[in-house]
C-alpha cells in the first residue's frame, strides 16, 4: 500500500510535499530516525494498532517525530461496547 501511496501522489504532481514510509520506529533509537521524518506536519497510522502492544509507547514514539503544531492521525479497530 505505501507503493501505491506514492505512486498516486507521484502522478498527481505531489511527490515533493507527500510521502508513505514503512518504518519500525519502535525498534530505532532516537538517533537512527531518519532526518526524512523527523518534524513531519502529519503522522497517519492505519490499521496497524491492534498489532501493538503498548499503544501509549507508540503514541509517544510517533508523537515525538511531530512538529510543533503537527498532527497524529490514528485509524483503527476497536471492541464496540455498543450492542450494535
Amino acid at each position: 500500500m505505501v507503493d501505491v501511496y506514492n505512486q498516486k501522489a507521484s502522478n498527481n504532481g505531489l511527490a515533493e510535499k507527500m510521502r508513505a514510509l514503512c518504518i519500525d520506529v519502535m525498534s530505532l533509537a532516537s538517533d537512527e530516525i531518519p532526518k526524512e521524518i523527523q518534524n513531519a506536519d502529519v503522522i497517519v497510522c492505519s490499521m496497524a494498532y491492534h498489532h501493538i502492544e503498548d499503544i501509549n509507547l507508540a503514541s509517544k514514539v510517533l508523537a515525538s517525530l511531530l512538529k510543533i503544531g503537527g498532527h497524529l492521525l490514528v485509524v483503527d479497530l476497536f471492541e464496540s461496547l455498543l450492542p450494535f
